[in-house]
């Protein structure tokens, strides 16, 4: 179920990363990378984003590189540990962590309404 999960959730980021230019584009894999510069929209309405699209997320995949984690930086440990989302136990470090990360991510001019 995890592997699924996270090939949909890949996929939806490729193809959210493809037809729009985020601010902080998130790596896709070693192959694809992010996909900047590779905007599916060049051609179409004079090469402006399809629609506006910025992911915040921790990144907790244990290969992930960390020059794209844009969030506090977690141990090897700490990852493993909260990746087991089915524990309660690790709410409030999970949350406390998304409160820093949000600080560093989320940015006003991801909100702008003339896109």
């Amino acid at each position: 179920l995890k592997s699924v999960i996270w090939d949909s959730q890949i996929n939806t980021i490729k193809i959210l990363q493809w037809i729009s230019e985020p601010r902080l584009p998130w790596p896709i894999n070693s192959e694809v990378g992010t996909l900047q510069n590779e905007f599916l929209g060049t051609g179409f309405s004079q090469s402006q984003e399809l629609l506006q699209f910025q992911r915040y997320d921790l990144m907790l995949d244990p290969h992930a590189d960390l020059q794209h984690n844009f969030g506090p930086l977690v141990s090897a440990a700490q990852r493993e540990r909260l990746r087991d989302f089915m524990d309660p136990a690790i709410m409030d470090e999970a949350y406390a962590l998304a409160q820093q990360a949000a600080e560093i991510q989320v940015d006003v001019r991801d909100f702008t309404p003339d896109v």
